[in-house]
This record gives C-alpha cells, structure tokens and sequence, in this order.
C-alpha cells in the first residue's frame, strides 16, 4: 500500500524598516518566519490522488492578504518535480491555508510554501 509522507516548510519574509528581509530558510509552520502572521487554518490534507505516484519538493512563491488568505500561488525556483498531479495537488493545499488576519500588513504579502513528499 502506497503512503504518502509529506513535510511542509514555510518561509514568509519579514519586513523590518526596509531592512533585508528574512534570509528564506526554510522553517516548521508553526513558526512562521511573518513577524506576526502565523499560520491560523492548517488545511486538511486529502489523499493523494492513487493514479499519482509521485515525490519530490513542490516549492510555490504565495500572496497573502490582509485577511490571512493566500490569494495566488506560483511554482517557484527550488521545484524538484513539476508532473501536473503533484503540483495540482500541493496547490491545492497552499490555497487552503489561513494566516492570521492583520489590518497594516501591506495589501498582498509575498512568501513561500515549500512541500516535500514521499512516498513509502
């Protein structure tokens, strides 16, 4: 029996006074590196499709608003495998993420998702 292990890494920039922002290192979820975004909503995760026996590293540069929706998701530099199933799949989890709302957090604010799946 197929059975899919994933991990999911998140690493949002941090603006500080127009500063650099935050180096991207990749970090657990439950602590996001969005100086006062945390991940609110973690989507539930559907089976993967069976007809989809993939793995690799999805890697999506997300916009999130104001109200803690993520609101595009794009494929990003860092994607080990771009087969139609496993993207679709990990998008499809990225959209459904919730981050805390904040009123003064600029209008869309760029981060990245990062999905690592395995199969076993």
């Amino acid at each position: 029996m197929k059975k899919l292990i994933y991990a999911l890494a998140l690493a949002l920039p941090m603006f500080m006074m127009g500063q650099e922002k935050d180096s991207g290192a990749a970090k657990d979820i439950d602590k996001p590196a969005l100086a006062g975004r945390p991940v609110t909503d973690k989507p539930i995760i559907p089976a993967l499709p069976s007809d989809c026996n993939e793995s690799g590293t999805v890697v999506f540069t997300i916009e999130v608003d104001r109200a803690g929706a993520v609101k595009t998701a794009k494929v990003a530099k860092g994607t080990t495998n771009e087969t139609e199933c496993l993207i679709a799949y990990a998008k499809a989890i990225a959209m459904a993420t919730r981050f805390t709302a904040k009123e003064d957090a600029p209008e869309l604010q760029e981060g990245t998702l990062t999905y690592n799946f395995k199969l076993e």
